[in-house]
């Protein structure tokens, strides 16, 4: 018989390759995902998709450090008096003035000032009065307060009986700083004309007040400032722009020292002839700067100054850039912009925002549906956003909100436990020891935050605004992560 050989048997077949999920994916890898997404409200809606994402991002302050420094602020909203009104300007994919986003907030009055009306005689307790430059007046009998939601800031007008010495109160939340770990609230205690302060800084870290002792101040106020506008909080400093620009008073919060500060000179001159507006904020490296309007070689240009060395190591003032107001109008595209006039809103971690109307044009003269034009400037590239468009509100403010780094994503905030208390109640509430000069003013004290009704304390009122606003907050981030239609937000805060 003749042999036959065997066919050889097929070839095991490799075994099919382990199934990739994204859960195998580590933290670095994660992170680097996240990297690329475009802002801050994206990167909280995907680190809340599930435990392990956001995992990643609470795990790591040196990824929350690059995300924010490669990015523009987070512009969420844009409140606009005189009630308030929100103004969604997020997210900067969608068109400018988007009919849906905007439709969907026509209605809501998320800080409910809308219908404030003065307080009436006899009220027991704090209550709601009226806003005025972007602040919430609060007040019960002879006292008064202003509060600003967006920016933390308190101003306090106590009654003599509380506070013998006639003198006011500044409370000023400064930026957190996650690399320390630190929150810090600042309080100047002054008399009106300013010849004197005593400050008192509040630490996260400790939970206490420092108080420093009474200093002189009145050596560096000019002799015509009778009265000085509640300070700006910039980069750990407070200032406080005197009369006719000329110059400021300077807090370092850092050593309670206080020191005068010019402008610019040139902006000096300019303010002798032809009084202006300038805006005090801070570059995207954190650099002190100044924005104002001006005029060079009969060109009407947008001047930045920053502070900081020269080449000899003496800081000082340095024109850093200049941009024609020209290229800001022809930006909106109008022939008939030809007279607008442009306003300075604020500057914000390196960008201007502005507000453009044309409201003095012979076409609009005495109209009510004028036009405005809201724009962000980067002072580094030149870039001009339009934000939205909206009618002419005549002495008006307009503030923007920037949403802070959300306590969710940095461990600060338990997961499904709601905001933490802010860092100005805390103080507030250890507050009593910086007024009480002894045991007999204790009731008076007492009486100044809590007055003894209930949900009417002046603690009490900050917090219904700070709640209230972050339910602006939640639901701009909710309804602008629809990518079909918007519909009308709830007001439920439990929805």
């Amino acid at each position: 018989m003749s042999s036959h050989s065997q066919p050889s048997p097929p070839p095991a077949r490799p075994p099919p390759p382990a199934q990739t999920t994204i859960s195998a994916l580590g933290d670095d890898m994660l992170r680097e995902i996240f990297a690329r997404l475009p802002d801050l409200p994206n990167l909280a809606r995907a680190a809340f998709a599930c435990r392990a994402f956001l995992g990643a991002v609470r795990s790591s302050p040196a990824f929350r450090g690059r995300f924010r420094s490669l990015r523009p602020p987070p512009l969420l909203a844009f409140f606009v008096e005189p009630d308030m009104g929100t103004v969604p300007v997020y997210p900067s994919l969608r068109g400018p003035s988007d009919p849906a986003l905007a439709a969907a907030f026509r209605d809501a009055d998320f800080l409910q000032t809308r219908h404030m009306d003065g307080l009436a005689s006899g009220e027991p307790g704090w209550e709601f009065d009226y806003s005025l430059r972007c602040e919430i007046r609060i007040a019960h009998r002879e006292q008064r307060a202003s509060y600003s939601p967006l920016t933390q800031a308190l101003s306090l007008f106590p009654d003599r009986q509380i506070v013998t010495d006639d003198s006011y109160l500044e409370f000023h939340t400064l930026s957190h700083q996650e690399d320390q770990g630190l929150q810090r609230v600042v309080c100047i205690r002054h008399d009106r004309p300013w010849t004197g302060a005593r400050v008192a800084v509040f630490s996260s870290r400790t939970m206490e007040w420092q108080i420093s002792p009474w200093v002189e101040t009145g050596t560096l106020i000019p002799k015509d400032a009778t009265y000085l506008k509640s300070g700006k909080a910039v980069d750990g400093f407070v200032y406080w722009t005197f009369p006719n620009g000329d110059g400021m008073l300077v807090l370092n919060t850092a050593t309670s020292q206080f020191h005068r500060m010019d402008v610019p000179h040139p902006l000096k001159e300019a303010l002798m002839f032809n009084p202006t507006f300038f805006e005090l904020g801070q570059t995207k490296d954190g650099k002190l700067c100044i924005v104002h309007k001006g005029i060079h070689n009969k060109e009407c240009k947008l001047f930045v100054w920053s502070w900081g060395k020269d080449g000899d190591g003496v800081e000082r003032w340095k024109l850093d850039k200049s941009f024609p107001l020209r290229m800001i109008v022809e930006f909106i595209m109008r022939s008939k912009l030809n007279h607008a006039q442009v306003t300075i809103v604020a500057v914000i971690d390196g960008f201007v925002y502005l507000s453009v109307d044309c409201h003095e044009y012979a076409e609009f003269q005495n109209c009510s549906n004028s036009p405005e034009w809201f724009l962000s400037l980067c002072l580094e590239t030149a870039e001009l956003h339009q934000l939205f468009e909206g009618p002419y509100r005549s002495r008006s403010c307009v503030r923007p909100y920037v949403m802070p780094w959300p306590p969710c994503l940095d461990g600060s905030e338990a997961v499904g436990k709601g905001e933490p208390t802010s860092i100005l109640i805390t103080a507030l509430q250890s507050f009593k020891a910086l007024i009480i000069d002894d045991e007999a003013n204790i009731t008076e004290t007492k009486a100044f935050f809590s007055i003894g009704v209930k949900n009417r304390s002046l603690v009490s009122k900050i917090a219904t605004l700070d709640a209230r606003l972050t339910n602006a907050r939640d639901h701009i981030l909710r309804i602008s992560a629809d990518s079909a239609e918007c519909k009308r937000p709830c007001l439920d805060d439990d929805c």
